[in-house]
């Protein structure tokens, strides 16, 4: 059902602690204290986590089609005014403020990151390693609240470069369609073995180890990779 914005406004708060407890007990979270919650009008996208706050649109139903939107959403024919949207988009970006607490340090790559022209190749395979995890968490929080299949491939994580975009050779941009199912479903992908089977322990690992490089072009051969530290470490954390 559809609500005004109003209504969503009163809804958040009032349903934001309960959505909180139900993920803090999933993986064994301490208690927290609500993140602030800010409605402002944003550019094409539901809500962004940016330090230590929550941002909401406020300005629901205006949002561009995939064809024209940098972040690929399907936005024009669903309202963020349905209660499921706000929750779905709350619970994700509740998964950046708890990724945040469990890391102990603020803005790990988020959202600048994600502007590649002008960078090197390096940096950008970095930024997009960085995105994937970053994201994916993010979306193992969400899919504790919001029932979600993951029907996303392996096969779709050997993309080579095709997603990134050059120009005369430089690189200038990188291809938002391919970008925004890889880093949300096949972040959520990537990570899920992991945190089930690590909880914490294991989003701390992966956070600090993101693909970078030429891991970016076989993320199934990295997740192997860190399974097998982390079933070698013991759980015991080493930090590079």
């Amino acid at each position: 059902m559809i609500k005004s914005m109003e209504e969503v406004k009163a809804w958040v708060p009032q349903n934001l602690e309960a959505i909180m407890r139900i993920q803090e007990n999933e993986l064994g979270l301490a208690k927290q204290n609500p993140p602030t919650i800010r409605f402002e009008s944003l550019d094409q996208i539901y809500g962004k986590y940016e330090n230590g706050e929550i941002y909401l649109n406020s300005s629901y139903g205006g949002f561009k089609t995939p064809e024209n939107s940098f972040f690929g959403i399907l936005a024009g024919i669903i309202s963020f005014g349905e209660i499921a949207n706000v929750k779905s988009t709350l619970a994700h970006e509740l998964g950046h403020f708890y990724n945040d607490k469990i890391l102990e340090r603020e803005e790990r790559n988020r959202g600048t990151v994600y502007l590649f022209a002008g960078q090197t190749q390096y940096n950008a395979e970095k930024s997009l390693g960085n995105a994937i995890i970053s994201e994916g968490i993010a979306e193992y929080f969400k899919r504790i609240i919001i029932t979600q299949e993951d029907e996303f491939e392996d096969a779709e994580f050997y993309f080579k470069e095709d997603i990134f975009i050059r120009k005369n050779g430089n690189l200038i941009g990188i291809n938002s369609n391919k970008f925004y199912r890889l880093r949300y479903d096949g972040g959520y992908h990537l990570v899920n073995p992991i945190i089930r089977e690590y909880g914490v322990e294991g989003i701390i690992y992966i956070s600090t180890h993101a693909p970078k490089g030429e891991e970016i072009y076989n993320l199934p051969q990295w997740l192997e990779k860190m399974r097998k530290n982390l079933k070698l470490q013991g759980q015991t954390l080493l930090y590079q």
